[in-house]
């Protein structure tokens, strides 16, 4: 779930006071969804991190260590350059604007003047560069609205207004320490359930993918010894061909590796669906024996062929 109106307004207030007549000094990309801004003020380096990834839409001050997506300056997108490009310029107003989740950062260098406008609303979330006449300069992602052309060179438009707000609602309070810790600790546990369901899925499609593997096998195998086992009874009844006879003699040796084959099939089959009632239940080290599982089982594939 993305910021809330209310939650926006009180992160503004927040920004505001530590930003406004501030020093921009940096920016780093971490990623293709986030920015992260240095503004120094009063000696005191300030890092907000603003993230227009779908769900998890945010801005707050970060005390996180920044990790550039290009592993060097961090400067890898058009925006994140064009912003580079104002470093040494003074933040003049953090404001929200159109009674919507948009906050604008306003940014002035000599007679230059940008703001940098953070949609946090729809399903689209996007951050902009604006000239002092609202054209669009630079956007962190191409946007995807179809109602609004949002493009470099266009005028910018606000949000369509919306009759309601959905689920306006106000998380985070500030009891004991500021809105944007609350903020960050928040959506880093978000993230953090959201990367280990994602794991937990990847594994269940793998272990379930194995274990038809290892099913459609062990069937195989099972008509195969039904063939042999048959043999076997053929030899056993009375005068047999000798051609016949040759065949059968072979089926029937081959029994005992088949019946072999089957019982670790079998085995391999109640190992998997072990870790996958584990994986149902969230017991703790299934993830873990899952993997384990699926190495063992990749480095036997050969054997098994």
């Amino acid at each position: 779930m993305t910021l809330s109106i209310k939650e926006i307004e009180a992160i503004t207030v927040e920004l505001k006071l530590g930003l406004e007549e501030g020093l921009f000094t940096g920016v780093s990309q971490t990623d293709e969804h986030t920015l992260v801004l240095t503004v120094r003020r009063e000696v005191k380096d300030l890092r907000l991190l603003i993230c227009t990834k779908p769900n998890l839409a945010r801005l707050h001050f970060t005390t996180q260590d920044v990790v550039p997506d290009d592993g060097e300056g961090g400067t890898t997108g058009s925006l994140a350059m064009a912003l580079k490009s104002l470093e040494g310029s003074r933040v003049t107003t953090v404001r929200m604007r159109y009674h919507d989740r948009v906050v604008a950062i306003g940014f002035q260098m000599d007679e230059v003047f940008r703001t940098l406008l953070f949609e946090c609303s729809g399903h689209h979330p996007n951050l902009f560069l604006l000239d002092r006449g609202g054209l669009i300069l630079e956007t962190l992602k191409d946007s995807r609205s179809r109602k609004r052309d949002l493009r470099p060179g266009q005028k910018y438009t606000k949000p369509l207004q919306r009759s309601s707000e959905v689920m306006d609602s106000m998380r985070f309070m500030g009891l004991g320490k500021s809105i944007s810790a609350e903020v960050e600790s928040y959506y880093e546990n978000t993230v953090i359930h959201r990367a280990q369901a994602m794991e937990t899925a990847r594994l269940r499609r793998a272990l379930k993918s194995s274990k038809d593997h290892h099913t459609r096998l062990a069937e195989t195998i099972k008509a195969d010894l039904a063939a042999q086992e048959g043999a076997a009874r053929t030899l056993k009844s009375g005068y047999v061909h000798p051609e016949k006879r040759r065949r059968a003699e072979r089926m029937a040796q081959a029994t005992r590796d088949s019946q072999d084959r089957l019982h670790r099939l079998d085995g391999v089959i109640g190992s998997l669906q072990v870790a996958l009632d584990r994986l149902e239940k969230g017991g703790e080290g299934a993830v873990e024996r899952a993997e384990e599982l699926l190495r063992s089982l990749a480095r036997r594939e050969p054997r098994n062929r």
